[in-house]
């Protein structure tokens, strides 16, 4: 009995074109990978608005973390700094938990835009995952060089919420430095409630007053 070789050359050659396609697309996206999560939920303002920022960035202390965000002393000094005149945006960028690695990656992004003021809170976040003080103070450096690049030295406020001796001074010392406000918080124990931040409120806000652009 004769076999009939024709279907099953068939059944190879698709086989064949199936290896290939799966092959050429396995190369196409190698070499057009899917963009991050960062890039895919970057947000349209930070794109379209052309309006100067007040720029906050920090972790828990910045995010009123356990309270409601109007709560928290970057409210206040945003009631504060629109009272005084301020025509531009007040814009709170912090993460709960975030530590200056996190802040590193995100910055290109929020750097889009043109930034008048910074005020950074550093030191608690980093302290709490005991990350190397070398390791800290090499994030801080490259933080503050990528900063400088667009906000002048003296339109920088730093919040040090590190609470070790060993963290405080790193950030003390790097911020003297580089001519840049600094303000002693030592972050409280435990979960920080209304008064705590009112409290911030008060503190912060003779020095930052200072710092705002002269049109206002």
């Amino acid at each position: 009995m004769k076999t009939n070789v024709l279907p099953i050359l068939l059944v190879l050659f698709l086989s064949c074109q199936s290896d290939k396609t799966a092959k050429e697309q396995t190369q196409i996206q190698a070499e057009n990978p899917v963009a991050s999560p960062m890039a895919k939920s970057k947000p349209e303002a930070w794109i379209a608005d052309a309006t100067p920022s007040i720029l906050f960035l920090g972790g828990d202390l910045s995010v009123a973390k356990g309270l409601l965000p109007e709560e928290g002393y970057v409210e206040g000094l945003k009631t504060k700094i629109l009272e005084k005149g301020y025509q531009g945006r007040v814009i709170n960028a912090a993460i709960a938990g975030e530590p200056l690695a996190g802040l590193l990656e995100r910055l290109p992004l929020l750097m889009e835009q043109p930034v008048e003021v910074v005020v950074l809170e550093m030191g608690q976040m980093d302290e709490k995952r005991q990350l190397e003080p070398t390791l800290f103070e090499k994030q801080a450096s490259a933080l503050f060089t990528a900063l400088l690049k667009q906000v002048p030295a003296h339109r920088i406020l730093v919040l040090n919420t590190a609470a070790q001796p060993t963290y405080q001074a790193l950030v003390e010392n790097k911020c003297k430095d580089l001519t840049i406000k600094v303000i002693d918080l030592k972050a409280k124990p435990g979960k920080a409630d209304k008064k705590h931040h009112l409290e911030q409120v008060h503190t912060i806000w003779p020095v930052l007053k200072n710092l705002l652009p002269p049109e206002m």
